[in-house]
């Protein structure tokens, strides 16, 4: 009598697995963002297509980018579920900002996404100076800026990347005979990197430092712009 369906348990046991994978996978599913779920869908629909659509809008970036992305293959699976990721960081080191200020700072603070990178721009402007003017020192809303974004940046789960690149006036002034303008964009942006440091940002994460003096302005057309006296700081995920 022992030896009668025995096995059945077995079958009901593994209805019970199958039905809770499929529970999984449908709450997995539903937790994820739009550009995924889509991506799923058609290769449902079509297995051996592209999973991604031609073109891919993410904040600010222009059509051009990604117009130029998609032409080199770029967007794979992977490289949507990583523009996710910094979509979502920007939106974290703006709210950090946000809460800690009291005025809008994005006159200030760029964030902006292009390829795979995050590119955070912060501007020297008359109005809200970062530095200290013909000076790598910061001003104490500078300090309160770079902080910010340390802070976050070191505390991110994910591995970041991090480049910065100083940008100055063609003809700014130092104060020294010695420095220039492509002197003073790179103690600026060391000065960045050393604040990341402080705030335990891993060195081996810092992987390049550059100083660009005028040579770079965002206006062209006025070289003297306060626009172009900016420190850039662009995290990639690794």
């Amino acid at each position: 009598m022992a030896g009668k369906g025995g096995g059945a348990w077995k079958v009901a046991y593994a209805d019970f697995v199958t039905a809770m994978m499929a529970l999984f996978l449908v709450l997995w599913l539903t937790a994820q963002s739009p550009q995924i779920k889509q991506a799923v869908a058609r290769s449902f629909t079509n297995p051996f297509a592209s999973p991604e659509p031609p073109r891919t809008g993410v904040l600010d970036q222009s059509e051009d980018a990604v117009d130029n992305a998609s032409s080199r293959g770029q967007f794979s699976m992977t490289s949507t579920v990583e523009l996710n990721v910094l979509k979502r960081l920007s939106q974290q080191l703006i709210e950090a900002l946000n809460s800690s200020a009291a005025e809008d700072l994005s006159s200030v603070v760029q964030m902006r996404i292009e390829e795979d990178y995050l590119r955070i721009t912060v501007f020297d402007k008359p109005s809200h100076p970062v530095f200290e003017p013909g000076s790598q020192q910061l001003t104490e809303f500078g300090h309160f800026i770079f902080t910010t974004l340390s802070w976050q940046i070191a505390h991110y789960p994910r591995r970041l990347g991090v480049d910065l690149e100083g940008h100055t006036l063609v003809d700014e002034r130092t104060g020294r005979p010695d420095e220039g303008p492509w002197e003073l964009s790179l103690d600026r942006a060391n000065t960045v990197r050393r604040l990341l440091l402080d705030y335990q940002v891993p060195e081996e994460r810092i992987r390049n430092v550059s100083g660009y003096g005028g040579s770079q302005p965002l206006n062209k057309q006025e070289p003297g712009d306060a626009a172009n006296r900016r420190v850039s700081m662009i995290l990639k995920l690794r």
